[in-house]
């Protein structure tokens, strides 16, 4: 289950998260294709970095479709909403299916290594690409998700 779904609350206990961009960008390779938009087309993205007892864990972008932001505004302010995904489906009027969460490692980029605190000429970061997808089959959110190669990821999935 998700954290959100056991406790209200979008983070883990100790973890804060700081929002460092909120705006439109084009849609690159990774995003485009998962919304169903055109590269380059403008989509609004909230970037983040997510500190546990003031030290990085991850960087994350969330990317969203004009229509998502139109039902959920505060997704374009500079300002936590807790849940975003949660949030979107309530007032979409749609509640959330399922969760595609596509897992890749990759070099860091000189941003990445600066926002995570990784030191070194090669670093190795693990991405994790998740879609969102409601019952009525829209997507209502792309996360572009970073942490460094070391850190464990883990899900737990219920089967019943």
């Amino acid at each position: 289950m998700s954290t959100h779904a056991v406790t209200g609350r979008a983070l883990d206990r100790g973890e804060e998260s700081r929002i460092t961009e909120v705006g439109i960008t084009g849609a690159d390779e990774t995003v485009a294709p998962r919304l169903g938009v055109e590269q380059g087309t403008p989509v609004h993205v909230r970037r983040r970095v997510v500190t546990r007892e003031g030290v990085p864990v991850h960087m994350s972008s969330s990317f969203y479709t004009a229509d998502v932001i139109a039902a959920v505004p505060e997704l374009a302010e500079q300002v936590s909403t807790g849940g975003s995904r949660e949030l979107a489906a309530e007032r979409l009027g749609s509640p959330q299916d399922r969760v595609l969460e596509e897992v890749t490692s990759r070099l860091a980029t000189d941003p990445e290594k600066d926002a995570l605190g990784l030191r070194g000429p090669i670093v190795i970061v693990t991405q994790v690409v998740r879609t969102v997808y409601l019952e009525d089959g829209r997507i209502v959110e792309v996360a572009v998700k970073v942490v460094s190669g070391t850190t464990l990821q883990s899900w737990s999935t219920p089967l019943r």
